[in-house]
């Protein structure tokens, strides 16, 4: 991953906003990037999972145990700090990375997480999850 510590200390503003949505919601307008992750697994057809989101541990440890899913993040996160990176250099003040499922609960709302978690350190982030509840989850 490119070291993007030197870059904070040497007065870029990178803000970047990691946000999950769900497709049937509509596609968000402000968005720089999106990330569809409707082909990972899907908690919503196991049945005892299908009212939580992806911010409840049940979610946490279904997805924790998948390959695919890892495979997934990892990859993602390494485009993402190339873009970051590039974005630093042009001197953008903000981007909008988006992640989109199905419902927006599950699935895009674990992935939206862990990525935020990876680069929160290196950058000024912030989280978002703008549909999560739309599903009637409480």
């Amino acid at each position: 991953m490119p070291d993007t510590k030197a870059k904070l200390t040497e007065g870029n503003e990178l803000k970047i906003s990691f946000c999950s949505f769900g497709y049937k919601h509509g596609i968000p307008l402000d968005a720089d990037y999106i990330f569809d992750c409707r082909d990972l697994p899907n908690p919503f057809w196991v049945e005892s999972l299908r009212h939580y989101t992806g911010l409840d541990q049940p979610i946490i440890d279904y997805f924790s145990d998948k390959t695919d899913v890892a495979f997934y993040i990892d990859h993602t996160g390494q485009y993402l700090a190339s873009i970051f990176e590039k974005a630093c250099k042009k001197g953008r003040k903000s981007l909008h990375v988006y992640f989109g499922c199905t419902g927006g609960q599950h699935r895009s709302v674990y992935v939206a997480n862990a990525l935020y978690e990876r680069f929160k350190e290196d950058y000024s982030c912030n989280i978002a999850h703008r549909d999560y509840l739309k599903n009637g989850v409480q």
